[in-house]
């Protein structure tokens, strides 16, 4: 798990000067490094690849898309916004369509674009407040978290969990008795599933808790130790199967008892 502790890079891209400055100084009063580019082909020479694009969809020497297509086609991943006063649907598309990630309409109020990129850097894992783990980005102020920059639905007690887990560098994994026809119903509605390492479900496998025959699979699709690894369930019987297995089961009942349990084996702090 990781904290960003470096500066979030701007580059603006746009010919009207008098904007392209007010951006800047009041994107670096954020604590933003910012660089502003006039045309296309000078934003395209730069070499060093920003965090965050803003870019006019007109521009003295070539379009705007025609940029950011060059960019993403170059292998960048800033996230790159439109900010043009051309706000028709197909300009939209096009914008979309060349490789942007959001479009803000011209004029704007300067407080609420800066607000707006806060946004874009917690999303990217760069603010302060920001903890990546892999593709996972947990934002510990807002309680908000993406994965592979999709943002993932969770509680408040779902996410201080979480946090909890991934601070401490905790692999997890799911293990499931739900049939196979159920498992798609209910997976669309619960983001965090997303969250788990891998998933052994039983629909999937033919064999069921408490059988050993579906913790042996699971230890072995991902590596797992059963001496190190501890199963949680609300199933004394399954709980049972994990010990028999050689884990070190834990029958939840209650949340307070589970983050105990969690804490006498050094998992949480």
């Amino acid at each position: 798990m990781t904290r960003s502790e470096r500066r979030v890079h701007v580059l603006v891209i746009d010919e009207e000067e008098t904007l392209a400055r007010v951006l800047g100084i009041a994107l670096s009063l954020e604590g933003w490094e910012v660089s502003t580019a006039a045309s296309g082909a000078e934003a395209l020479a730069r070499t060093e690849e920003p965090d965050i694009v803003l870019v006019d969809m007109t521009l003295p020497d070539m379009l705007g898309t025609e940029v950011v297509a060059a960019m993403r086609a170059a292998g960048s991943r800033a996230a790159i916004l439109f900010v043009t006063g051309r706000t028709d649907h197909e300009h939209r598309m096009a914008g979309f369509r060349a490789g942007a990630d959001e479009y803000l309409s011209k004029p704007f109020a300067l407080e609420e674009l800066v607000d707006h990129l806060h946004g874009v850097v917690r999303r990217l894992g760069l603010a302060p407040s920001s903890r990546t783990v892999d593709d996972l980005v947990l934002d510990t102020e807002s309680g908000m978290a993406w994965r592979a920059g999709e943002w993932l639905s969770l509680t408040s007690l779902e996410f201080e969990l979480l946090r909890e887990l991934v601070e401490r560098g905790v692999d997890c994994y799911a293990l499931s008795n739900w049939n196979a026809e159920s498992f798609k119903l209910i997976e669309p509605d619960h983001d965090w599933l997303d969250l788990f390492r891998g998933i052994v479900l039983s629909g999937h496998e033919g064999v069921t808790k408490p059988d050993a025959e579906i913790f042996r699979r699971l230890c072995c699709r991902y590596g797992i130790d059963p001496a190190r690894a501890v199963f949680v369930d609300d199933n004394p019987a399954n709980v049972d199967g994990a010990r028999a297995f050689g884990m070190d089961g834990v029958l939840f009942t209650e949340p307070d008892a589970l983050r105990r349990a969690l804490r006498e084996r050094h998992l949480l702090p």
